[in-house]
């Protein structure tokens, strides 16, 4: 929750600061900062994709084995496949022999 209300207050300082440089800047085509506060929602979007993207990455790249979880996960499929055998299926095909 208190990385939405810090991701809430980025956007909204975002939007603010946006606002004040178009109002300053963007009407006046002869001016220096024209292009800048006409563009900056695009540079936003693109710089948030970034971190996005940069920060899947990194979660991807430190994500830990969980032997443990492997080790119960291979026990409950070979349990399935004993209660399978026991009822009549083939553990190749899936089909009563």
């Amino acid at each position: 929750a208190n990385s939405y209300f810090r991701l809430g207050v980025n956007f909204i300082g975002l939007v603010i600061a946006w606002a004040l440089l178009y109002v300053a800047f963007g009407q006046d085509p002869a001016g220096n900062l024209y292009v800048l506060a006409n563009t900056f929602p695009l540079y936003v979007i693109y710089f948030i994709g970034c971190k996005a993207v940069f920060s899947i990455g990194y979660e991807l790249w430190s994500l830990d084995d969980c032997d443990a979880a492997y080790e119960e996960v291979q026990a409950q499929i070979e349990l399935a496949k004993k209660d399978l055998k026991k009822r009549g299926f083939n553990d190749k095909v899936g089909l009563k022999q």
